[in-house]
């Protein structure tokens, strides 16, 4: 059997992310767009992406971690993700 089955589009969940406004100060406290490429080792425009749609949840939940001592990192939607 093969495993190339395609999910239908309506069935594709889209991925949570932060709220954009959130994200926008999330990127500014760490640096930057281009910084906090560098800092997570990916490119500007997928950082440039987040500013636009959001933080995704997964790189969210990493930050929150790794950067808990920021200000940003302390609001409740932030904490509550």
């Amino acid at each position: 059997m093969s495993s190339d089955r395609k999910i239908p589009k309506h069935q594709v969940k889209p991925l949570k992310r932060l709220p954009v406004q959130i994200s926008i100060e999330v990127v500014e406290a760490l640096g930057g767009t281009s910084a906090l490429a560098r800092l997570c080792g990916i490119t500007a425009s997928s950082v440039s992406e987040w500013k636009q749609e959001g933080i995704p949840r997964a790189w969210a939940l990493y930050l929150r971690e790794r950067y808990s001592t920021l200000p940003v990192m302390k609001t409740a939607q932030v904490l509550d993700f």
